[in-house]
């Protein structure tokens, strides 16, 4: 129900915004449906080239970086009385586990091949842009919000899909995509 935040910085209003609207939701359907079963997970990402710019900014591991950030988060929504049922972190090592086990059982069942990507990407804006989206500035270039981004080239892994399951996807993204009508 909400998303997990990256513990590069300390929150802004955004993120407290972000998290009251979520806690509102989950109330809302607790209340209006009478589903106690529902669960709300909240927390920190803590992985990524912007943690370890951010650590090396400030002459930190990144590790200690995001358990100090990871905590001011908790605080905040902890103050902010947010009805959290769990407040998760990517290093959570039952999460490692949950991810280690998500991973063998695709890699067991062949689903997982390898690929590569090339793109200009921004690492604050976490996207790959394509050139003709960006604007030149001397040898750089930028996107819309001023990120320099940088031609990146990497081997990466892709999950392999058959052609059952791309139709699957393709009916279901057709159907969901699809603009509702009024009657």
């Amino acid at each position: 129900m909400s998303p997990i935040f990256y513990g590069n910085a300390v929150p802004h209003i955004g993120h407290l915004y972000t998290a009251v609207l979520c806690d509102a939701l989950v109330r809302t359907e607790k209340v209006l449906n009478n589903n106690e079963q529902i669960k709300f997970s909240i927390g920190t990402d803590e992985h990524g080239l912007k943690i370890q710019k951010r650590a090396m900014l400030e002459n930190t591991t990144p590790q200690a970086l995001v358990d100090s950030n990871s905590q001011t988060f908790k605080h905040l929504f902890d103050k902010a009385h947010i009805s959290y049922d769990r407040f998760i972190r990517t290093t959570d090592s039952d999460h490692k586990d949950a991810v280690g086990h998500f991973w063998n059982t695709l890699k067991d069942n062949q689903a997982i091949g390898t690929g590569h990507h090339e793109g200009y990407y921004s690492i604050n804006e976490e996207t790959f842009f394509m050139s003709k989206d960006l604007e030149k500035k001397g040898d750089d270039l930028f996107t819309a919000a001023g990120e320099k981004c940088d031609l990146v080239s990497e081997s990466n892994y892709v999950f392999k899909v058959d052609k059952p399951l791309k139709d699957h996807v393709k009916k279901w993204l057709k159907l969901s995509c699809k603009p509702e009508t009024s009657v």
